[in-house]
Formats: structure tokens, C-alpha cells, sequence
């Protein structure tokens, strides 16, 4: 393992290395950018240097490396050089093998040889603003650190470094500090022999052009002497305008951080990819690997950030579960879909090189969703899948699996070659398909050939998430694999949004079209995908809402998404998967412990999405796999044809989760109409001997009318009007003691006979919630008490 600290400098924030960390750690490198000196580094060099260990030794420790390389911007090359004894001192420089010693734009001879910055100001002007590190920079200060710098016993452990690097700007119109002091050296960068062309550009130390300085002073002679004896490799950077500088916080964004980042990972070699999975396939087999890997996948010009709140919840669901969302694409998105799932390849092989990971799952999320199709095909080549690990969920949402051409057909052709070439580069054109000529196939094409489909086929669950409307980056055909626009018998105009609806409509392959999409679809359409149709209600923002981008922004409007996503979700010890599911594959059962079942049901005229806030609530209490909690579907939108064809429903759903949740003991928490559908559905089943194997925990209900609605204030007056029978429907006549037939018996009245009242007596508590006041049911039905009149104490 090979650890790489990264140190920023005066003012600086580990943020602002956070574009070098993650190049360097994609390319698989353990990166550590300590916060301990941020807000400061005016304390002086020998105090941060104190701070930077502590913090370095943590991580040595945490991590154990066999490596170790230091980067250091500005005055963090200077705390770098001094951080170096302590590691020497505590013997961490002979068991760790130091490999390089980089600086960028350090002022290793000061700051009083040309600094552009002090020139206009009086030395105590500069010191007052710098404090401590100010009068060391000057050489002013009582110790004169900087000549401490260059003693024997702070340069021999650079000795011990493989490679020394500085990065210096050329020349002092370009740096904060002039070229002498950060690139170590006597001479002066040559203006004219500056590159007319090509810049900003990188010379390496053999092309230098320099010119002989005679103002140096006696102290930086000294310096220069003993630096000198050490083997250091100079790059100057060049800028094509005057007033540029390296030692700026936003360097990495900038034009020439882009150009010195490949340049510094020429530094560090990683391991070839087919070595490191060799050693897997002997490491892996020999080890009991059983966690769960989670990989969250972020779209075009994405972050990880974007799934960090789907990261949470899933940790929060499934404390065992390992997430990782990969940071190795962070600003590459467009350089094509092959580079960007290699990046996350050598991510997800750090991971299983601890021995710990037995199963993967991929949840893409748009451009994501294609890195991971194609991620797979090289997890498969690569014999890591199915052969080391067991593949479980492959999940996309809004993902575009056929391109992306419905919008080059708005746009026109040109206009959108136009947006590619100048916005979208490779992926881009791969999404439009505009990336093939007479000798190549488009790569989304190549995407559906064999060794890129048929890994997915080792899946337990492919599931593609797809909005139906207001989705301005990604199509509803093409992230739901279809050609036909959305289809359903529901009014889409009265579903409560947002909406997760259950794609179920069969697609008939396509015959005489031999267009490209056709062409993927006829292979996409031969998995067994489980469609879920997502319908938000917010024009254009869909495509973030979907994922809950920002919790802000997105939270309200793609919440239930997020759920019904975890809902579906197989983790590895599961052995519960959808009715859909079990029709499609054969299913056995996995030898897993027992779970406590909890049921919450909800009441009349409401949704069981609408109890969403009190089961992620319960879920972070009550955490899986001990319990499984679960919100029944089965009565949305149906709770006014009667409290017993209610109970028949949720009785069925009851049997299915039961048997295929391991459960064996179950509990309800009921609101309004839900307890009467529990306690009816538990006395069908107890008639069938449904309850025999398994154990009733809490039964709690929550403004329930168990003695009926018949004597609630307002239900009274409004009842006797014949409108009104009609309108509150066969569960408005259950409720009010109502039957249309005299030989008939009200339900309520059936539910206190002796084989509806048992299951109740098994329960180990039974709870009852009830409003005093400003509800629309008597708080004597509620409490089943014969007062309206409570006495109680107020719980605390």
C-alpha cells in the first residue's frame, strides 16, 4: 500500500487538493490530505510540523503502509521537510519505504530573493500579516528555521527518497516566489528562452536555460550549498500570460493544473491491473468473504457527493453493507465510457484486495448507469464475476442504455454534432452514436455483445428506474429499454407525486427496423429487467430529483423514490425478493436467522407512501437484519369497499412476507382503518391455522375506531342523509354499523366474536393511541372505553 500525504500551504484548505487527490487515487493510491493545520499556518513551521505528524502517524497507523510520498504546494513543502525528522526520529522512515518528495511552488530559500508580493511593502508589513511564518520566510525569525532546514539531520532523510521533485513558475512575473528559491537552484530562469508556442507548458530540468545570479546573500549561498548535494529534479511551468502563479488555491482547475497532474502521476507507477487481479484469484478463494459491496456510480459531470444521500440511507437500511462511491471520475466524464469504468475498476479491485467482499451490487445513476454495464463486462473479463464474487443487484436510474439521438432528432444533427464537440467530447458523441466511422462500431454497440450482456445475466436483480416526463437529460424509452412512450391504465393526472409505478408492460422486439436502437434493444429485451416507471412534478429538475441530488432541493420530490429503491433492494443475507421476481426465477431459500416482521398499515383514503417518514424513522431504530419493517401496498386507493375485502388483501400480502421474509414473529402499527384490517386479517388467518409458526409481538393502533364511527359528533348529523350513505361507500357503512341486509351482521359486530378476538390475546402488548381533542373520531372509540371523558397523566 503505497500512502501519499498531500500538504497545502499558507491559507490553504485540504480542499483545495481535492482534483489531485482524487486523479491520484483513481489510479489506485491511498491518498491522506490533512485538515490539522487549515486556518493555521501563520503559527510557523515547526508548530505545524508538530500537528501534520500527529495526524500523519494516525493515518500510518490506521492504514499500514509500505509506501509512502509527500506532496507538498507552497509553505507546505517546508512543514513537509520538517515533518520528515519526526518520522526519522520515531522510526517510521525505516519501516516504511519513502518513494518520492514533491513540491510545488515552495520557497525553499525564502521569500526575500525577488517576491513580488513584499516588494511594495516594508518587511513588517509582511511579518504582521504572516505572523510566525512570516519572519521565518524572511530569515527574521529567533531560530532561523530555514538554516535549521538545511542541518544534516533534516537533509538526510530526503536522502532516503527514491525521487525529489520541485515545480517552480519560470519566471517572477509568473510565481510568488522567483524561480531561485523554488526550484533550489543559483541561476535564473532565461525569459527568452521561453516557448513561443504551446503553452502553458512543462520543461524538464535537462532543458533548462539558465543565467548565472550574483544577488544572492550570504544565507541563501549557505541554503543553496547544502541542498545542492541532494539529487533534485527540476520542472519549471510556463505560462502563456503574465500574473499566473502555482501557488494559487484554485490551481488544479486551472489550465496548467490539468497539465501537471498527468505529469505528477508519472511519479507514481501503480501495479498492472492483470497482476493485481492474479493476486486475487488466489487471495479470495482462500478466505470466507461475505460483505456486501454497494458501488453508487454518478453521472456526467457528477460528483459522488450526488449519491451521498442514497449512500446514507443504504447505510442506515443495511449497517453491513460496504458502500463505496467512487471519486475517480470526478471532472473525466468525458473522455469516453471505457475510461471511465477502467477508473472505477481499479477502484472496486482496492476493495476486494482486503479479502472482505463476497457479493456486488451497482446502482448507475444516468451516464453512470452505461459506466457500469460496461464496468461489468470488464469485472466478467477479468473472471472477478461471477467466479469471485457473487454479482446481486445491478439497478439504473435514468440511465440512457439506447443513446441518446431523441434529442439530436429535436436538436437537428448539426446543432447537436455542434453541442458534442465543443461540450460533450467522447461520451458525448459514444451517447449520440456519432462515434463510429467506416472502420468502427458505434461503442454503444459494442456494449450489447456477449461480453458485456452476458454478465449480466449473473444478477439476481436487473432493475432500470425511468421518468415518464420532465426528464431533460435522458428519455423515457431509453432509460426504461422501450420504444414505445409510457403506457397505463392509471390516470396519471390524480397519482399523489411523486410516483413509482410498476412497469409492467410487455415489449414486443422489433422486426423490420434495423436502426442502431432497435439493434440494442433486441438484445437488451432478451433480460429479465424489472421496469419501474417514475413520475415527479417538477418540469426539468427530474433528472436530480430522482436521486435526491441535493437534500435541499431534491428531498421531498424523490424521497419515495429513494425508499421504494432500498425496498427492492437484495442484499446478501436477504432471502424476501418481489412476487415479480419469484414468477420469473426459481428461489431458495438461504439458511438465515429468523426476523422480527414489522407491519405498519395505513389508514382511510391515505397511501402507504404517506407513511414513509415513520418507517425510515422505525428502520434506523430497528435495524435489518434483526427486523424487517414494511408498509403494505395492497390496499392503496381501495380502502372504501369494506373493512373485509381490505383484510383480504392485506391477509395475503401477510402470508407472502411471512413465508418469504424468514419472520418468525410478527407486529402491526395501524393507523385509523388499518388496525380493523389487522384485526380482521389475523382472524381469517388464525381460522387456517395461518398463525401456528409464528410468534405475535406488539399489536399498536393509532386513532383506530375500534367501536366504530357511529356516535363521532360530525359522522352523526352527516350519516342520516341518504347523499351521504352513498358517498362514504361500503366502508362508511362498516364503520357506522350499517347493513344493507337485516339478516346481515355488522363487521365490527364480527370482529368481537371469539375467533377475531384470540389472535389478540396472543400479542405480548397491545397498545392503544388516542386523540382527546380536534379529531374527527371520539376519543371513546379510539381508547375502547366507555368515556369520553380520559383521566390520565401526561407521558413525559
Amino acid at each position: 500500500m503505497h500512502l501519499i500525504v498531500i500538504i497545502h500551504g499558507l491559507d490553504g484548505f485540504a480542499s483545495h487538493h481535492s482534483v489531485l487527490a482524487e486523479s491520484l487515487r483513481s489510479a489506485g493510491r491511498n491518498i491522506f490530505v490533512p485538515e490539522v493545520n487549515q486556518g493555521q499556518t501563520y503559527d510557523g513551521i515547526e508548530i505545524c510540523s508538530e500537528r501534520l505528524y500527529e495526524a500523519i502517524e494516525l493515518e500510518i497507523q490506521k492504514v499500514n503502509p509500505s509506501h509512502i510520498s509527500f506532496i507538498g504546494h507552497g509553505f507546505g513543502g517546508l512543514i513537509a521537510r520538517h515533518v520528515l525528522i519526526h518520522l526519522l526520529t520515531n522510526e517510521w522512515l525505516t519501516r516504511i519505504q519513502p518513494v518520492n518528495f514533491i513540491t510545488i511552488g515552495t520557497p525553499h530559500l525564502g521569500a526575500n530573493i525577488g517576491n513580488i508580493e513584499i516588494s511594495d511593502k516594508s518587511t513588517e508589513q509582511f511579518v504582521q500579516i504572516l505572523k510566525q511564518s512570516g519572519k521565518e520566510l524572511l530569515a527574521k525569525d529567533d531560530n532561523l528555521i530555514l538554516l535549521k532546514l538545511v542541518d544534516k539531520e533534516f537533509i538526510y532523510p530526503l536522502t532516503l527518497f527514491e525521487n525529489l521533485i520541485v515545480y517552480s513558475c519560470a519566471t517572477v512575473k509568473q510565481g510568488r516566489y522567483q524561480y531561485q528559491t523554488s526550484a533550489i537552484s543559483s541561476s535564473m530562469f532565461d525569459v527568452n528562452s521561453c516557448p513561443k508556442g504551446n503553452l502553458p507548458t512543462l520543461i524538464e530540468d535537462g532543458e533548462l536555460s539558465l543565467t548565472n545570479s550574483a544577488d544572492l546573500n550570504n544565507t541563501v549561498i549557505q541554503m543553496l550549498s547544502m541542498m545542492n548535494q541532494l539529487s533534485w529534479k527540476r520542472i519549471a511551468v510556463i505560462y502563456k500570460k503574465p500574473g499566473k502563479d502555482i501557488n494559487r488555491h484554485d490551481l488544479w482547475t486551472s489550465h496548467i493544473g490539468k497539465i501537471m497532474i498527468p505529469h505528477i502521476l508519472t511519479y507514481f507507477p501503480i501495479e498492472p491491473r492483470k497482476n493485481r487481479v492474479a493476486r486475487l484469484s488466489v487471495t479470495l478463494p482462500e478466505k470466507q468473504a461475505h460483505q456486501h459491496l454497494l458501488v453508487l456510480v454518478h453521472g456526467i459531470e457528477g460528483f459522488n457527493t450526488d449519491m451521498e444521500f442514497i449512500a446514507s440511507r443504504f447505510k442506515s437500511r443495511y449497517p453491513s453493507l460496504k458502500v463505496l462511491a467512487p471519486t475517480c471520475n470526478h471532472g473525466m466524464t468525458h473522455d469516453g465510457i471505457m475510461n471511465g469504468a477502467l477508473r472505477i475498476l481499479d477502484c472496486i479491485i482496492d476493495e476486494l484486495e482486503s479479502g472482505e467482499i463476497g457479493y456486488i451490487s451497482l446502482i448507475g445513476h444516468s451516464l453512470g448507469g452505461m459506466y457500469s454495464r460496461c464496468l461489468i463486462g470488464l469485472l466478467y473479463q477479468n473472471k472477478i464475476i461471477p467466479d469471485l464474487v457473487k454479482p446481486v443487484n445491478f439497478i439504473t436510474l435514468a440511465t440512457p442504455h439506447l443513446g441518446s439521438r431523441e434529442h439530436a432528432k429535436i436538436l437537428g444533427d448539426k446543432v447537436a454534432s455542434l453541442m458534442v464537440d465543443t461540450i460533450g467530447s467522447q461520451t458525448g458523441r459514444e451517447l449520440l452514436l456519432m462515434d463510429h466511422n467506416d472502420h468502427q462500431t458505434p461503442f454503444l454497440l459494442r456494449l450489447i455483445e456477449e461480453p458485456f450482456t452476458r454478465p449480466l445475466r449473473f444478477f439476481e436483480k436487473l432493475i432500470v428506474y425511468s421518468n415518464i416526463r420532465y426528464d431533460a437529460a435522458v428519455h423515457y424509452s431509453t432509460a426504461a429499454i422501450r420504444l414505445n412512450p409510457f403506457k397505463s391504465d392509471l390516470d396519471l393526472n390524480k397519482l399523489v407525486l411523486p410516483a413509482v409505478i410498476n412497469d409492467k408492460e410487455e415489449e414486443p422486439l422489433p422486426s423490420d427496423d434495423t436502426s442502431w436502437e432497435s439493434m440494442m434493444l433486441n438484445v437488451l429485451l432478451t433480460l429479465p429487467w424489472k421496469r419501474y416507471a417514475v413520475l415527479t412534478g417538477r418540469p426539468l429538475l427530474a433528472h436530480i430529483d430522482i436521486i435526491i441530488k441535493s437534500e435541499f432541493w431534491n428531498l421531498k420530490h424523490g424521497f419515495p423514490i429513494i425508499s421504494h429503491l432500498i425496498d427492492h433492494f437484495r442484499t446478501s443475507e436477504q432471502t424476501f425478493i418481489d412476487e415479480a421476481s419469484i414468477m420469473r426465477h426459481s428461489f431458495v431459500s438461504l439458511n438465515i436467522q429468523p426476523i422480527h416482521l414489522i407491519v405498519v398499515v395505513h389508514g382511510i383514503d391515505s397511501l402507504s407512501r404517506e407513511l414513509l417518514p415513520l418507517i425510515e424513522t422505525l428502520r434506523d431504530e430497528y435495524r435489518w437484519p434483526k427486523f424487517r419493517i414494511v408498509t403494505p401496498e395492497c390496499n392503496d386507493g381501495q380502502t372504501q369497499d369494506g373493512i373485509l375485502n381490505g383484510a383480504v388483501r392485506l391477509m395475503g400480502y401477510l402470508k407472502h412476507e411471512i413465508k418469504h421474509s424468514n419472520a418468525n414473529q410478527v407486529s402491526f402499527i395501524c393507523h385509523s382503518i388499518g388496525g380493523l384490517y389487522v384485526r380482521c386479517a389475523l382472524g381469517l388467518m388464525g381460522q387456517h391455522d395461518l398463525l401456528d409458526d409464528v410468534k405475535l409481538g406488539s399489536f399498536l393502533t393509532i386513532d383506530t375506531a375500534h367501536l366504530g364511527t357511529r356516535f363521532s359528533g360530525f359522522l352523526q348529523e352527516w350519516i342520516s342523509s341518504t347523499f351521504l350513505k352513498s358517498l362514504v361507500s361500503k366502508t362508511g357503512k362498516d364503520l357506522n354499523l350499517i347493513v344493507d341486509n337485516q339478516d346481515e351482521k355488522p363487521i365490527l359486530m364480527v370482529l368481537i366474536e371469539p375467533d377475531f378476538l384470540r389472535p389478540l390475546t396472543l400479542f405480548q402488548n397491545l397498545v392503544v393511541y388516542s386523540s382527546v381533542a380536534s379529531s374527527n373520531v371520539y376519543y371513546s372509540t379510539c381508547a375502547i372505553t366507555s368515556s369520553n371523558l380520559p383521566s390520565f397523566e401526561i407521558y413525559p
